[in-house]
């Protein structure tokens, strides 16, 4: 417990503590950015919102993990995009993007086994199609 002279369960602030914590997440910004982007979101169920807010937080820990949670990552990826109706999954796919960039998107969902898909509504600041 914090406080019993161990050092290490002592708890300590992290000197970034305040510019983390005023900084927005890839969940909060992934709506607006899309928008943006010329997306239609109006189509998102609540479960698909979810699964998308979730795709964003997953495609920040994947632009950060090692080699050995890299795996774990895309598999979480596939399983949140997978929860998504098939009509919106392009936007999970323009995701990618926020987090990474628009080289990436074709690399990571083929990477996270998900199917290719059918339509991809090219977005406004971005490359056609990949």
């Amino acid at each position: 417990m914090a406080g019993d002279g161990n050092p290490q369960c002592s708890r300590q602030t992290h000197p970034n503590l305040h510019a983390m914590s005023t900084q927005k997440t890839p969940a909060q910004t992934i709506g607006p950015w899309l928008k943006a982007n010329g997306m239609s979101l109006g189509g998102l169920t609540g479960q698909d919102w979810s699964a998308l807010r979730a795709a964003a937080e997953i495609l920040g820990l994947y632009a950060r993990c090692d080699s050995m949670a890299e795996p774990l990552v895309l598999s979480a990826f596939r399983g949140v995009v997978c929860a998504m109706q098939p009509k919106e999954r392009h936007l999970a796919y323009h995701a990618i993007a926020h987090a990474l960039d628009w080289h990436n998107r074709a690399e990571i969902w083929e990477r996270a086994g998900l199917s290719k898909l059918d339509r991809i509504p090219p977005c406004l600041n971005g490359p056609q199609r990949q």
